[in-house]
């Protein structure tokens, strides 16, 4: 199941893209992202508590807090049923679950909304890794991303990009509620479904060995993909994947040649550099 796009006819006609660690750094989404709704939660729950899709945001925290204290969580309150209890106990539990990067669909909503006032006020500028907007440019399949995020924060981070709006590259976001927990079968079975393409005719990309391994027992192929300050990968999945380091290594032949026929500006000179990498490690 090894695949070699680069010598073969095009692999794949559908791409799914992780984000964290895959096309953008862990540290932006712990380091920036994260703190920055942990900060301010509470002042947008204040000021939009009557919105209705805050509302339903608050629904879905008070029946996300409901399940994990009755999995046992003992550091999860139950929300309070008035508002100024429920604020407070939304906060301390949302902020306790960023903490432990816990994968509640609730809080991912409440990140997505908290973000979208972010991007919009010029407070926060994602970052992709450089050889990401110049492929995702070249690709004619259709791109697709799958990530923990709420739709809404995806759709926000790629709009706001500091290389531009790569949402517009982006045929549809898939998150955990759309389609389930991304290191179970069951959800890559839905994503190809939802799709609309046979799993072996997808191709998944992503940092995480159980993400890959989940998918490929779907039947899709999958790629991991390195990257500084990503989790280091296992002998076994270095054994059993095709590893690489950038995202030159989604590119077919016939996307190779049609980069090498452009005209040389810095974008068309990155690309060939990147082309040139995808398997090699990038120097420290």
């Amino acid at each position: 199941n090894r695949m070699s796009g680069i010598e073969g006819t095009r692999p794949y006609d559908a791409l799914v893209l992780d984000l964290e660690g895959t096309i953008c750094t862990i540290s932006f989404v712990r380091d920036v992202l994260f703190p920055y709704a942990s900060k301010r939660a509470e002042a947008f729950l204040r000021k939009n508590f009557a919105e209705p899709h805050v509302k339903e945001v608050i629904a879905r925290i008070r029946a996300d807090s409901a399940d994990e204290i009755a999995k046992g969580d003992k550091e999860v309150r139950p929300i309070g049923s008035n508002d100024e209890a429920a604020i407070g106990d939304i906060v301390r539990n949302v902020k306790y679950w960023i903490k432990k990067d816990l994968k509640i669909p609730g809080m991912k909503e409440l990140q997505g909304h908290i973000w979208k006032e972010g991007y919009a006020s010029g407070e926060l500028t994602a970052e992709l890794f450089p050889d990401v907007l110049p492929v995702l440019k070249q690709l004619l399949v259709p791109i697709y991303t799958y990530s923990s995020g709420s739709r809404e924060a995806q759709e926000q981070f790629l709009r706001h990009t500091k290389e531009g709006d790569a949402a517009l590259y982006i045929r549809y976001k898939f998150s955990l509620a759309d389609i389930g927990p991304k290191r179970e079968h069951d959800s890559y079975v839905k994503l190809a479904d939802a799709i609309g393409k046979p799993a072996p005719n997808i191709l998944f990309v992503t940092d995480i060995e159980e993400e890959a391994a989940a998918a490929r027992t779907a039947g899709m192929r999958a790629l991991l993909m390195i990257r500084p300050g990503n989790l280091e990968l296992t002998q076994f999945a270095r054994d059993n994947f095709e590893c690489v380091y950038n995202l030159a290594a989604v590119m077919t032949k016939e996307d190779i040649e049609r980069c090498y026929s452009l005209r040389q500006t810095p974008e068309s000179d990155l690309l060939r550099a990147t082309i040139k990498s995808f398997r090699t490690p990038p120097k420290k």
